[in-house]
């Protein structure tokens, strides 16, 4: 049983290193070292197991031209968590990304990144992404990968988002819808293979019986 989750969000707004923890279980201090490299398209980046069940992270690029690369994975998604800079000063950062998954209506968290960053002029920023989860009744939480603060909060909170009930629910519906299809499959293939058969009889032709819609025919002709 798997869930999957797509993080989307602005470039640069830290979700690659966000997701570095969420998949760790270890905290690995942030490196100032490293140069800034973007994701391009969709990387996937890791994945935990808690009760037999198998969360995958999905990281997406914050680029307008990798967009269209990004729907079906959103579309296929089971969580959607939608990352911002708290640092940024930018709240329309979180409005635009929220109105680009809204239709996908799936379970939403949001994540404030950079909350060390933050100072007295983000402190608006960060009260208003407050208000703007509650209002949309999405579950925020502001982290840092510098010190580590909310991560370990933020992973429960990605795994208790969907019940596991549900999940379970879901993948049973997943394995009955996908050996419908193979049975509908098969029962076209047997079709065409025994129209394909055909007897002469008295010079015409006739066509043996398909045995996927008469089981019981029997299929022995005499001339």
């Amino acid at each position: 049983m798997t869930q999957n989750i797509i993080v989307v969000g602005a470039p640069e707004a830290g979700k690659t290193y966000l997701l570095n923890h969420l998949t760790k279980s270890y905290f690995e201090p942030f490196r100032t070292d490293v140069p800034y490299q973007p994701t391009i398209g969709v990387d996937l980046v890791g994945q935990t197991v808690r009760n037999n069940i198998k969360y995958v992270y999905w990281d997406s690029s914050g680029q307008e031209r990798f967009i269209r690369i990004t729907q079906p994975f959103l579309e296929k998604s089971d969580v959607v968590m939608i990352v911002f800079d708290l640092s940024s000063q930018n709240f329309q950062d979180l409005k635009q990304w929220y109105d680009r998954t809204n239709g996908s209506n799936k379970p939403t968290i949001i994540v404030g990144t950079k909350h060390d960053l933050v100072g007295e002029g983000s402190e608006a920023v960060l009260m208003a992404a407050v208000k703007f989860a509650q209002e949309r009744e999405c579950p925020f939480y502001p982290t840092s990968s510098v010190s580590g603060m909310g991560i370990v909060e933020l992973r429960n909170a990605l795994q208790r988002l969907v019940p596991n009930e549900e999940i379970v629910e879901r993948a049973i519906h997943q394995q009955e819808t996908s050996e419908t299809r193979k049975k509908k499959q098969r029962a076209r293939v047997h079709k065409q293979r025994f129209r394909k058969l055909f007897c002469c009889i008295n010079g015409g032709y006739v066509t043996i019986p398909d045995p996927v819609q008469y089981p019981d025919t029997n299929l022995s002709v005499s001339v």
